[in-house]
């Protein structure tokens, strides 16, 4: 199985990922389609004010949010239609799968949008056929202008899609249920024509399995990098950092850190900061397969977490 540990992330300024131009990206009258993507905003991402892109293809379709609400735009063959879902994106630090799929009947094109493995909302467009084929880039995490102001602050961990295929319910929920992108099980899909998914942590270009002409590349360098729920599980009164990388923004009161795993060396080092880089723990293993078991009285108050160095082992972290 192979799963997806890791995501770009994009400062809200420059960083962008995008995707040349290919025929598989094209939707053209009587086909259907499927677009899905994970996500993970920051705390402080700003799409309560503006737009914040996740997609955008020219004179074809794009998606964003504003009012943490999500918006998509298709332009379908005979009027180009501005969808105001009324389906809010609330949790921000919670990776989110989006799914939208597209398919004509008769001249009318139906939408449907999921979010986390729901369908949240359905927009019949009547006599209106899909869109014609167009030859333009596909740009995540931005509008195809690359607008200032229109970035998205936050991460991606992959995406999927399909220009002739719209994906059912129960597919989008066998996704879901996996609580990471894993890559074998979407691939898995009958349909899908492309499947990018953030298993590496090196680079900005990503080889798609399912479409070799389909690899992406990360604009002004995202940074990759591992959210404390890459896949999607609350956090529950407790933290589980296993790898370096692994951080959120919020706020946390921990009342006890806990440092330990067999596989733990003599000598090895644990360092944990907050968002703004200033140690808040720090750690060295005694002795084989001992780390550290701290309580905190006061609680320690921090606003974020990052593990910049962790030999081995697994970090537990109580929260208030």
């Amino acid at each position: 199985m192979a799963t997806v540990n890791y995501g770009f992330h994009f400062d809200g300024v420059s960083m962008h990922w995008k995707l040349a131009d290919d025929a598989s990206h094209d939707y053209a009258t009587g086909d259907a389609f499927t677009f899905g993507l994970w996500f993970n905003r920051d705390y402080d991402d700003d799409s309560a004010f503006t737009r914040s892109y996740l997609w955008s293809r020219e004179n074809q379709h794009e998606c964003y949010i504003h009012n943490n609400e999500i918006v998509y735009y298709i332009n379908l063959a005979t009027t180009a239609v501005t969808w105001n879902t009324g389906v809010k994106v609330g949790q921000r630090e919670r990776t989110h799968l989006l799914v939208i799929t597209g398919e004509e009947a008769a001249g009318t094109t139906t939408l449907n949008l999921y979010l986390d493995g729901k369908l949240k909302a359905t927009k019949v467009c009547a006599a209106n056929a899909m869109p014609a084929d167009v030859a333009t880039e596909l740009f995540f995490m931005i509008d195809y202008g690359t607008t200032a102001g229109y970035y998205f602050k936050g991460s991606m961990t992959g995406w999927f899609q399909s220009n002739d295929t719209a994906i059912t319910a129960a597919n989008v929920l066998t996704i879901w249920n996996d609580g990471v992108y894993d890559i074998d099980t979407t691939e898995a899909i009958a349909g899908l024509d492309d499947s990018i998914g953030m298993e590496e942590n090196t680079g900005t270009t990503y080889d798609n399995a399912l479409n070799a002409g389909i690899d992406g590349a990360g604009q002004n360098t995202p940074v990759w990098v591992t959210y404390l729920d890459c896949g999607r599980a609350a956090h529950a009164g407790a933290l589980h950092l296993r790898t370096v990388g692994q951080c959120t923004h919020e706020g946390l009161v921990i009342k006890r850190i806990m440092w330990e795993g067999e596989d733990i060396a003599d000598g090895d080092e644990l360092e944990l900061t907050n968002w703004h880089d200033k140690i808040i723990f720090h750690a060295w293993s005694r002795t084989a397969d001992t780390g550290d078991d701290v309580d905190f009285v006061p609680p320690l108050l921090t606003q974020g977490v990052k593990t910049t160095i962790l030999g081995h082992g697994t970090v537990h972290l109580y929260l208030e």
